[in-house]
């Protein structure tokens, strides 16, 4: 076995062209599949640090929100006997430390609120002091401490182990470092968290949430995220079955759900493998990711293709070394392992370098996931097993045919064979075969990724109901002490500060609604409209909401079909006028008046908020809107939104009506006249002039913002678009390879030609036909396997159906473009043939 190994090193040194060109084709092939899978494993596989991970669920509402309201997970807490424990927390949101690392810098932080249960039903160990308890975290009076992340520790405090006890200050609130989290556990939402605080400090760092706590009401706070551990040999259906109950029992006392049974899904729960977190949008990065996995396995197997017609080629070549091998004693199984060790070396090599590339393809594919800084994208045991894998296959794969093809030979025909017949009729076959399979796989991948290229196309290029152009977007942190006189003060300040910068032609701020226009959380609000009663079993109804400032629709460029919108003095409130209002005015969009009104104008009819229902639950006098204007539908929560009721509300006199929960911050829109990137300096320097208390989150254009709501579709675009340009050049490499070898071997026969009057065009002729006819065959197979797969893809795609004509004729036409130039250089090397040398060479 090391003797043939040596043999089969020093014959792949010997060509090093031919090796480096192999290896590099197969590290490309490998290093792709090592980089999606890395993806897989870190956001969907990897278990969390934690004890025993394969027994933690995921609880979420049933076809809504992930989020629960506080006092449910205190139900489910208290009432629950199926489950070995339950811990909630909050999304991971954006904090600020002002101090305590020795200098006067302010950092930003993620900081997660946990219930005091959190790290001992998890089971996660500290590595320094202790993990927060249930003592932490009492409703009567938490305790401001807090556990710091192990990374977040050893950069801003330099791995010193006296930093127990130390008080940082976080949002105006000062709390004491108690522990330092182990340092393999990051966080359970999929971000990198830098420290964890007791759920019952949420009020303390956002007084504005006081009553998400404490009244009765709060079951109408959606926030919260639940986990739970299952007990040993409980059944994932009796827990379900207990919870449901629980849930509904909850709703129901709060007046979310009528008395009876329901026959919707509003009110039940459904369980999720909790072993590696929760990561947003699970469902669909991992169907995503599952579809790159399924787009670099085929780039791998055309890879492999491609290898193996060249080994194939080169195999043949050596066919009289194999003869004499054989005549000399060296048995089928000898020769199959001198190929299969010349293949699995060069498979090898792949992997080796494919590890280069699988690092630098982790991270671009980890830069289009958007919140997910906190994958941990090291290659751990099962990433380095599944490349081993892969690799080996394909050093099997990339050996089986030249080793099946070349182990038998007959000895006295192989040894007798000139050079120019080493190649006998089956490999040729063979060969063929191979650029068929490449040529027809290569159609697949060009048809998907045209299908997407065009989704991603028509999305970007979709009317989003306002103007992006020329808009930016500031999100701008109040200080947390703020009530809503403060807001308002400074929110008025702030937008006469931008409006005044040069190259500012308006601004305006909002709050709430959803992620287009606005840059904020969806927020929504019951209601009920006069003279429209639900069906039955109907849920109550709801409609994302925007809180607005004056010259709002101005300023983004909103068309208002009728009426008018916000002014100065419908947002702010006037001198002497009462904190606590029962009646206002409100826009609606063009898709509410539609359902609710038909014909009838709406302008001033009235709509309340909440409904009666609703407002009885929590114990307020619903406030009656009077519609002032009619805006025009916008896309809100994403680009394939179509139809979402909507309405608006003056922003700062809601924040005086009960119930209405004070922002945290403001994403203010400013209109320019130029490039709205340019004036992110002038906006900074405009808040530390007018409120050096509030703190600039983030600044990016709308465009921007619009575009990263396509992540997913620009992802399987761009890499599905490279990599099948990729395997198309593989593709046309073969045929180039086959017909190049082809005019090689039929030299004679081309000088006989010559020799009996065949013009130039006879021969191109000639040989065209042979490699457009694999091109034909290839494509037909191709064309039929992209329209199977096709509607497998048909949810992904936007604008176009599954089987879009514009886009497979485009992909015959490529390639055939590029098969009729790989067909043309081998045919135009033929008419260059001597008759006379032809017809006296061996």
């Amino acid at each position: 076995m090391y003797s043939d190994f040596k043999y089969a090193l020093r014959q792949l040194i010997k060509r090093p062209g031919f090796t480096a060109v192999a290896v590099l084709i197969l590290a490309l092939g490998i290093g792709s599949n090592t980089a999606v899978f890395t993806v897989i494993d870190a956001l969907l596989l990897r278990g969390l640090a934690v004890h025993n991970p394969g027994e933690l669920v995921l609880i979420e509402p049933k076809n809504s929100s992930s989020y629960f309201s506080y006092p449910s997970f205190v139900q489910f807490r208290d009432q629950n006997r199926s489950l070995a424990g339950i811990v909630g927390f909050s999304e991971a949101g954006r904090s600020m430390i002002a101090n305590g690392f020795g200098r006067s810098d302010v950092v930003p932080i993620l900081a997660c609120g946990v219930s005091g249960n959190f790290f001992s039903v998890l089971g996660v160990p500290t590595s320094l002091g202790r993990a927060l308890t249930p003592d932490d975290d009492r409703n009567d009076s938490p305790r401001y401490v807090t556990v710091l992340d192990h990374s977040f520790w050893q950069r801003q405090f330099g791995s010193d182990p006296a930093v127990l006890g130390k008080t940082i200050l976080v949002d105006n609130a000062e709390l004491t470092i108690v522990g330092v989290a182990a340092p393999n556990f990051r966080s359970v939402t999929g971000r990198q968290v830098n420290l964890w605080t007791p759920l019952q400090m949420d009020p303390i760092l956002n007084p504005g949430d006081l009553r998400r706590f404490h009244e009765p009401t709060a079951s109408g706070h959606f926030w919260l995220r639940i986990m739970g551990r299952m007990r040993p040999g409980v059944k994932p259906e009796t827990v379900i079955a207990e919870l449901d109950v629980i849930f509904q029992r909850g709703l129901t006392s709060a007046g979310f759900l009528p008395q009876g049974p329901q026959d919707h899904d509003f009110g039940k729960i459904e369980l999720f493998p909790g072993g590696s977190g929760f990561i947003a949008n699970r469902d669909q990065v991992g169907s995503l990711l599952n579809i790159l996995l399924i787009v670099v396995g085929v780039v791998l197997f055309v890879a492999c293709s491609n290898v193996a017609s060249l080994l194939l080629a080169r195999t043949a070549a050596r066919q009289r070394e194999f003869a004499l091998r054989a005549a000399l004693g060296a048995g089928r199984g000898r020769l199959i392992r001198q190929l299969m060790l010349e293949s699995l070396i060069l498979a090898t090599g792949g992997g080796l370098v494919g590890l280069l590339f699988a690092h630098w393809g982790t991270l671009t594919l980890a830069g289009f996931l958007p919140g997910e800084a906190g994958l941990d994208l090291s290659l751990d045991g099962l990433v380095l097993s599944y490349t081993a894998a892969v690799t080996i296959t394909t050093g099997v794969l990339v050996g089986l045919i030249p080793s099946l093809r070349f182990s038998r030979l007959d000895l006295i025909t192989a040894l007798k064979a000139q050079a120019s017949t080493v190649a006998g009729g089956a490999s040729q076959k063979l060969n063929r075969s191979l650029v068929v399979a490449q040529i027809a796989l290569s159609v697949c991948l060009l048809a998907g990724a045209g299908l997407f290229v065009r989704t991603l196309e028509n999305l970007k290029n979709i009317d989003v109901g306002f103007n992006p152009n020329s808009l930016l977007m500031a999100y701008l942190q109040f200080d947390r002490k703020y009530d809503a006189s403060h807001m308002a003060t400074a929110s008025k300040d702030l937008q006469s500060a931008f409006e005044a910068l040069p190259g500012v032609r308006s601004a305006t701020f909002s709050w709430g609604g959803g992620g287009l226009m606005t840059g904020a959380d969806v927020r929504w609000n019951f209601f009920g409209v006069e003279g429209y009663a639900p069906k039955p079993g109907e849920p109550k109804l709801y409609a994302y909401t925007a809180y607005v400032g004056p010259r709002f629709f101005e300023t983004l460029g909103v068309p208002l079909l009728r009426g008018r919108g916000f002014g100065f003095a419908d947002v702010f409130p006037l001198a002497g006028q009462p904190a606590q209002n029962t009646t206002g005015e409100i826009v609606v969009n063009e898709s509410f008046a539609r359902k609710f009104f038909g014909t009838i104008d709406p302008i001033g009819r009235p709509i309340r908020i909440p409904d009666d229902d609703s407002a009885a639950a929590y114990g307020i006098k619903p406030t009656t809107y009077k519609v002032i204007g009619v805006a025009r539908d916008t896309k809100e929560l994403n680009l394939r939104d179509n139809n979402l009721l909507q309405f608006y509300l003056p922003s700062m006199v809601v924040t005086q009506l009960p119930g209405i929960l004070l922002p945290h911050g403001m994403i203010f829109e400013l209109r320019t006249l130029g490039d709205p990137s340019a004036l992110a300096s002038s906006i900074q320097h405009a808040i530390r002039i007018t409120d050096p208390k509030m703190r600039s989150m983030f600044i990016t254009t709308m465009e921007n913002s619009i575009d990263q709501t396509v992540f997913q579709e620009r992802m399987i675009a761009q890499t599905a678009g490279f990599f099948s340009l990729f395997a198309l050049v593989l593709a046309s490499l073969g045929l180039y390879g086959v017909l190049a070898y082809n005019v090689t071997q039929r030299t004679r026969e081309i000088g006989v030609r010559m020799a009996l009057g065949a013009r130039s065009g006879n021969i191109i002729s000639l040989i065209l036909q042979q490699g457009l006819g694999m091109t034909a065959v290839g494509c037909v197979a191709g064309m039929v396997a992209a329209m199977a797969l096709a509607h497998l893809i048909a949810s992904r795609l936007y604008g176009i159906p599954a089987l879009d004509p514009l886009t497979f004729v485009f992909t015959i036409a490529v390639l055939l473009t590029v098969a009729l130039l790989a067909c043309w250089l081998p045919a135009r090397r033929a008419t260059k043939v001597d008759p006379m040398i032809a017809l006296r060479a061996e």
